[in-house]
Protein backbone atom coordinates (compact mmCIF):
# COMPACT_ATOMS: atom_id res chain seq x y z
CA UNK A 1 0.00 0.00 0.00
CA UNK A 2 2.85 2.34 0.89
CA UNK A 3 4.54 1.57 -2.42
CA UNK A 4 1.29 2.30 -4.30
CA UNK A 5 0.91 5.60 -2.48
CA UNK A 6 4.50 6.51 -3.25
CA UNK A 7 3.89 5.79 -6.94
CA UNK A 8 0.68 7.80 -6.85
CA UNK A 9 2.48 10.78 -5.37
CA UNK A 10 5.22 10.52 -7.96
CA UNK A 11 2.65 10.33 -10.73
CA UNK A 12 0.83 13.40 -9.44
CA UNK A 13 4.13 15.23 -9.10
CA UNK A 14 5.13 14.35 -12.67
CA UNK A 15 1.81 15.46 -14.13
CA UNK A 16 1.82 18.55 -11.94
CA UNK A 17 5.28 19.55 -13.16
CA UNK A 18 4.12 19.07 -16.73
CA UNK A 19 1.12 21.30 -16.12
CA UNK A 20 3.32 23.94 -14.50
CA UNK A 21 5.67 23.84 -17.49
CA UNK A 22 2.73 24.33 -19.84
CA UNK A 23 1.60 27.32 -17.80
CA UNK A 24 5.13 28.80 -17.83
CA UNK A 25 5.32 28.34 -21.59
CA UNK A 26 1.92 29.96 -22.03
CA UNK A 27 2.98 32.92 -19.88
CA UNK A 28 6.10 33.31 -22.00
CA UNK A 29 4.02 33.21 -25.19
CA UNK A 30 1.62 35.79 -23.75
CA UNK A 31 4.53 38.02 -22.77
CA UNK A 32 6.19 37.69 -26.17
CA UNK A 33 2.94 38.39 -28.01
CA UNK A 34 2.29 41.42 -25.83
CA UNK A 35 5.74 42.80 -26.60
CA UNK A 36 5.26 42.18 -30.33
CA UNK A 37 1.83 43.83 -30.23
CA UNK A 38 3.31 46.87 -28.53
CA UNK A 39 6.16 47.02 -31.05
CA UNK A 40 3.68 46.56 -33.92
CA UNK A 41 1.48 49.41 -32.69
CA UNK A 42 4.50 51.66 -32.14
CA UNK A 43 5.80 50.80 -35.61
CA UNK A 44 2.46 51.43 -37.32
CA UNK A 45 2.04 54.76 -35.55
CA UNK A 46 5.50 55.97 -36.49
CA UNK A 47 5.39 54.62 -40.05
CA UNK A 48 2.03 56.31 -40.65
CA UNK A 49 3.44 59.55 -39.26
CA UNK A 50 6.43 59.34 -41.64
CA UNK A 51 4.19 58.62 -44.64
CA UNK A 52 2.03 61.59 -43.68
CA UNK A 53 4.94 63.92 -43.03
CA UNK A 54 7.37 63.21 -45.87
CA UNK A 55 5.89 60.92 -48.55
CA UNK A 56 2.32 62.15 -48.94
CA UNK A 57 3.26 65.85 -49.48
CA UNK A 58 5.63 64.86 -52.30
CA UNK A 59 2.97 62.68 -53.89
CA UNK A 60 0.56 65.61 -53.63
CA UNK A 61 2.98 67.84 -55.50
CA UNK A 62 3.40 65.14 -58.14
CA UNK A 63 -0.35 64.67 -58.61
CA UNK A 64 -0.87 68.41 -59.09
CA UNK A 65 1.41 68.32 -62.15
CA UNK A 66 -0.77 65.84 -64.04
CA UNK A 67 -4.44 66.41 -64.88
CA UNK A 68 -5.02 62.67 -65.09
CA UNK A 69 -3.59 61.93 -61.62
CA UNK A 70 -5.62 61.07 -58.53
CA UNK A 71 -3.93 60.69 -55.16
CA UNK A 72 -5.66 58.35 -52.72
CA UNK A 73 -6.18 59.52 -49.15
CA UNK A 74 -4.00 57.86 -46.55
CA UNK A 75 -6.05 55.25 -44.73
CA UNK A 76 -4.60 53.13 -41.95
CA UNK A 77 -7.43 50.63 -42.41
CA UNK A 78 -6.01 49.58 -45.78
CA UNK A 79 -2.37 49.58 -44.73
CA UNK A 80 0.67 51.82 -44.87
CA UNK A 81 0.32 52.81 -48.53
CA UNK A 82 0.58 56.09 -50.41
CA UNK A 83 -0.92 55.55 -53.88
CA UNK A 84 -1.35 57.76 -56.90
CA UNK A 85 -3.31 56.57 -59.93
CA UNK A 86 -2.90 57.96 -63.44
CA UNK A 87 -5.76 57.44 -65.86
CA UNK A 88 -5.46 56.93 -69.61
CA UNK A 89 -4.88 60.24 -71.41
CA UNK A 90 -4.00 61.46 -74.90
CA UNK A 91 -0.44 62.31 -73.89
CA UNK A 92 -0.11 59.20 -71.74
CA UNK A 93 -2.08 56.36 -73.39
CA UNK A 94 -1.85 53.92 -70.49
CA UNK A 95 -3.00 53.58 -66.90
CA UNK A 96 -0.42 53.72 -64.13
CA UNK A 97 -0.30 53.28 -60.38
CA UNK A 98 2.56 54.49 -58.21
CA UNK A 99 2.62 53.10 -54.68
CA UNK A 100 5.11 53.91 -51.92
CA UNK A 101 4.46 51.81 -48.85
CA UNK A 102 6.04 50.77 -45.57
CA UNK A 103 6.19 47.49 -43.70
CA UNK A 104 8.13 46.25 -40.67
CA UNK A 105 11.45 44.48 -40.83
CA UNK A 106 12.07 41.37 -38.76
CA UNK A 107 10.65 41.74 -35.24
CA UNK A 108 9.59 45.32 -36.04
CA UNK A 109 13.21 46.45 -35.71
CA UNK A 110 13.46 48.34 -39.01
CA UNK A 111 11.44 50.14 -41.69
CA UNK A 112 11.01 48.43 -45.04
CA UNK A 113 10.04 51.03 -47.64
CA UNK A 114 8.65 49.77 -50.95
CA UNK A 115 8.30 51.34 -54.41
CA UNK A 116 5.80 49.68 -56.74
CA UNK A 117 4.88 50.84 -60.22
CA UNK A 118 2.35 49.29 -62.57
CA UNK A 119 1.80 50.56 -66.12
CA UNK A 120 -0.85 48.92 -68.29
CA UNK A 121 -0.61 47.86 -71.02
CA UNK A 122 3.05 46.86 -70.70
CA UNK A 123 4.67 47.95 -73.96
CA UNK A 124 8.11 48.97 -72.69
CA UNK A 125 10.61 47.84 -70.09
CA UNK A 126 10.59 49.59 -66.73
CA UNK A 127 11.47 48.85 -63.10
CA UNK A 128 8.27 47.78 -61.32
CA UNK A 129 9.62 47.33 -57.79
CA UNK A 130 12.33 48.45 -55.42
CA UNK A 131 12.73 48.51 -51.66
CA UNK A 132 15.09 49.71 -48.98
CA UNK A 133 15.62 48.95 -45.30
CA UNK A 134 16.13 51.66 -42.68
CA UNK A 135 16.85 51.21 -38.96
CA UNK A 136 14.27 52.53 -36.53
CA UNK A 137 15.90 55.72 -35.32
CA UNK A 138 15.23 59.43 -35.62
CA UNK A 139 17.70 60.03 -38.46
CA UNK A 140 15.91 57.49 -40.68
CA UNK A 141 13.05 59.88 -41.43
CA UNK A 142 15.35 62.10 -43.49
CA UNK A 143 16.80 59.05 -45.26
CA UNK A 144 13.32 57.76 -46.11
CA UNK A 145 12.43 61.23 -47.38
CA UNK A 146 15.46 61.21 -49.70
CA UNK A 147 14.77 57.68 -50.91
CA UNK A 148 11.11 58.43 -51.65
CA UNK A 149 12.07 61.58 -53.56
CA UNK A 150 14.56 59.62 -55.64
CA UNK A 151 11.95 57.00 -56.49
CA UNK A 152 9.33 59.61 -57.42
CA UNK A 153 11.76 61.17 -59.90
CA UNK A 154 12.49 57.69 -61.20
CA UNK A 155 8.76 57.27 -61.78
CA UNK A 156 8.54 60.64 -63.56
CA UNK A 157 11.38 59.72 -65.92
CA UNK A 158 9.63 56.44 -66.70
CA UNK A 159 6.16 57.91 -67.08
CA UNK A 160 7.28 60.72 -69.41
CA UNK A 161 8.61 58.12 -71.82
CA UNK A 162 5.00 57.30 -72.68
CA UNK A 163 4.84 60.61 -74.54
CA UNK A 164 7.45 59.52 -77.07
CA UNK A 165 7.41 55.73 -77.02
CA UNK A 166 6.32 54.58 -80.48
CA UNK A 167 4.50 51.54 -79.08
CA UNK A 168 2.29 53.66 -76.85
CA UNK A 169 1.96 56.42 -79.43
CA UNK A 170 1.22 54.16 -82.39
CA UNK A 171 -2.20 55.76 -82.91
CA UNK A 172 -0.76 59.27 -82.67
CA UNK A 173 2.21 59.04 -85.06
CA UNK A 174 2.55 61.66 -87.78
CA UNK A 175 4.93 61.89 -90.75
CA UNK A 176 6.56 65.17 -91.70
CA UNK A 177 5.68 65.64 -95.42
CA UNK A 178 9.03 67.32 -96.09
CA UNK A 179 11.69 65.23 -94.33
CA UNK A 180 9.68 62.05 -93.77
CA UNK A 181 10.39 61.93 -90.04
CA UNK A 182 7.85 60.10 -87.88
CA UNK A 183 6.91 61.56 -84.50
CA UNK A 184 3.99 61.63 -82.03
CA UNK A 185 1.53 64.40 -82.83
CA UNK A 186 2.18 65.91 -79.41
CA UNK A 187 5.77 66.55 -80.48
CA UNK A 188 4.89 68.42 -83.64
CA UNK A 189 6.72 71.74 -83.74
CA UNK A 190 4.02 73.29 -85.92
CA UNK A 191 1.27 72.51 -88.40
CA UNK A 192 -0.36 73.85 -91.53
CA UNK A 193 -3.99 73.35 -92.46
CA UNK A 194 -4.68 72.95 -96.16
CA UNK A 195 -8.31 72.49 -97.02
CA UNK A 196 -9.65 69.71 -94.80
CA UNK A 197 -6.22 68.24 -94.14
CA UNK A 198 -3.69 69.26 -91.51
CA UNK A 199 0.04 68.70 -92.04
CA UNK A 200 2.35 68.35 -89.06
CA UNK A 201 6.04 69.21 -89.06
CA UNK A 202 9.01 68.25 -86.91
CA UNK A 203 10.45 71.77 -87.22
CA UNK A 204 9.70 75.25 -88.49
CA UNK A 205 12.37 74.65 -91.16
CA UNK A 206 10.29 71.87 -92.69
CA UNK A 207 7.13 73.96 -92.48
CA UNK A 208 8.80 76.85 -94.33
CA UNK A 209 10.06 74.47 -96.99
CA UNK A 210 6.56 73.05 -97.36
CA UNK A 211 4.99 76.51 -97.72
CA UNK A 212 7.68 77.58 -100.17
CA UNK A 213 6.97 74.60 -102.43
CA UNK A 214 3.26 75.48 -102.42
CA UNK A 215 3.67 79.19 -103.06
Amino acid sequence: MAETKNFSEKLDECLGQHQQEKQRTQRQVEGTMKQLAEKRDAFNNEAFRILTAVVYPKMQELSRRFDNAKLADLDRQVGLHCRCNFSHAALFPATAQLDISMSPGENYDSYMVHYDLEILPILMAYKPHDEANFPIRKSSEALIDQWAEKKIFEFINTYLKLEVDTHYQSDNMMVDPVCGMSFPIQQAACSVKSGEKTFYFCSTVCREAFLKERS
